[in-house]
């Protein structure tokens, strides 16, 4: 990437944004497609905008579309299947061989976080016959019934997992319609996860306008001192009696005389005239912390003329991304200016208007992957979409029946997901269908009285409905 560049006041989509979070200056465009889920072509297009923009640089395009005709890697390659797992599993006693452990592990651990494509080591215009080539390479190997009256310990249920998984995508991919409605899906994904990227680099980027503020104004000539300990006040000067000073004025007087008395007004004849009185100002000096107040009120001033024109700088961004309906960039630039100005009550209704409004955006794409998990029961999947929509939309009463049902599915928090269907009740008590989440819930949390209480009630609403009816009947009073 090229340093300096406000990526926020550039024309990127989220996906864009999504393939910039993958540029570390080593990885390659094949790396980040194969990386991302992204299709080749698409990467090598958002790249050459990226070049015109000034954002990034590489040798050149021509060389990035050459790299994108080369071989597509072996299956089961480790730089294309990177998991994460504790080493000490491979040492599990069993009758599977270090390799054949080891690609077992990477693979199990590599499901969730790759797609189809990535899993068999293929392109993804890869034709039935090299669809088929590879399932055969990669998928047949992991079948348990190859090593029939082998001990193969943990690693049985693992190989499982992964055989199961890479049938799906073979049959997924060798089916047209199928593989179509897939490739929408990927690119639903890698939207979303460039709107969620986007978001993150908002939250980095009040940070870095956080320090970069506190740099304007932390120097030297502009800081307040430290506030240095008072001096002790003065000691009061001893008192005298009058009566003792007029006395030594009267001596002093008399001396000053030859002992001649002062002449008074009665032998004289004139009254004496009184000298007038002079007042001398002092001199008026500046004390120690009255100079810190002032040096300290003067840092303040910068700091707060820093913090409104950065402020300031985010709102201009942030309104010119709403004029272009991105209110992802928007919520992004308004984050930045409502952590400069936690004060600014008008700043904050902006950022939270802004927020919803890419919530909506947000929660719409994760609802589309939700909806193609759940019908292709890929349960643990479509409960983390279907959670993450809850989350933005919690007033959406189905939402939070489906992720109560599909967190149930995938054998998930239990807690959890009766506390989704409890939120979808809640919102809508008529609907038959939360109340039967939630009492299906309840019966596998092992609480059967609550399940019975939810489908009595049910029972009030659909009288004579059947499925209410059978699971009364499966509850022991």
């Amino acid at each position: 990437m090229i340093p300096g560049v406000d990526v926020r006041k550039l024309p990127l989509t989220p996906t864009d944004g999504y393939l910039l979070t993958r540029v570390n200056g080593q990885a390659t465009v094949g790396d980040i497609a194969r990386e991302t889920g992204v299709w080749e072509q698409e990467v090598v297009e958002s790249f050459e905008k990226l070049v015109q923009l000034n954002v990034v640089t590489f040798g050149s395009v021509e060389e990035a579309i050459a790299a994108m005709k080369k071989p597509a890697p072996a299956p089961l390659k480790a730089a294309v299947l990177s998991a994460a797992y504790d080493p000490a599993m491979i040492n599990e006693v069993c009758d599977l061989d270090t390799e054949q452990r080891k690609r077992v592990l990477d693979l199990f651990f590599a499901l969730e976080d790759n797609d189809y494509y990535t899993l068999l080591g293929i392109a993804k215009d890869a034709d039935k016959k090299g669809i088929k080539k590879a399932y055969y390479e990669v998928a047949l190997p992991m079948h348990p019934d190859k090593f029939f009256r082998k001990a193969l310990g943990t690693f049985k249920p693992k190989m499982e997992a992964v055989f199961a998984k890479l049938t799906l995508a073979h049959d997924t991919l060798l089916d047209k319609e199928k593989r179509v409605e897939y490739d929408i899906y990927l690119k639903d994904v890698a939207h979303t996860k460039g709107m969620e990227a986007m978001l993150a680099r908002a939250m980095e980027e009040a940070r870095a306008a956080q320090d970069a503020l506190a740099a304007t104004v932390n120097t030297p000539s502009v800081m307040p001192p430290p506030v240095a300990p008072s001096a002790p006040p003065a000691a009061p000067a001893p008192t005298v009696d009058p009566a003792v000073l007029q006395a030594r004025k009267s001596a002093l007087a008399a001396r000053l005389m030859g002992g001649r008395q002062r002449p008074t007004t009665a032998n004289t004849g004139f009254a004496p005239q009184p000298v007038p009185e002079v007042k001398l100002q002092p001199k008026v000096q500046q004390s120690s912390t009255e100079a810190m107040d002032s040096l300290r009120r003067r840092y303040d001033d910068r700091l707060s003329s820093a913090k409104d024109a950065q402020v300031a700088k985010y709102v201009t961004a942030a309104e010119g991304s709403i004029a272009k309906n991105d209110w992802v960039a928007a919520a992004n630039a308004y984050r930045v200016a409502m952590d400069l100005a936690p004060d600014n009550t008008e700043v904050h209704d902006r950022a939270r208007y802004a927020q919803t409004e890419a919530n909506k955006i947000l929660a719409e794409s994760y609802q589309k992957q939700a909806i193609y998990d759940e019908k292709n029961e890929r349960w643990t999947e479509a409960a983390k979409a279907w959670v993450r929509v809850a989350k933005l939309k919690p007033e959406d009463p189905n939402a939070n029946e489906r992720a109560a049902f599909t967190l149930g599915k995938a054998d998930g928090d239990i807690r959890e997901a009766a506390a989704y269907a409890q939120a979808a009740v809640n919102l809508q008590p008529q609907i038959l269908k939360h109340r039967i989440t939630l009492a299906n819930l309840y019966m596998a949390a092992g609480k059967p009285a609550l399940a019975r209480r939810e489908l009595e009630g049910a029972a009030q609403i659909a009288p004579g409905d059947a499925v209410v009816q059978a699971m009364l009947k499966r509850i022991p009073k």
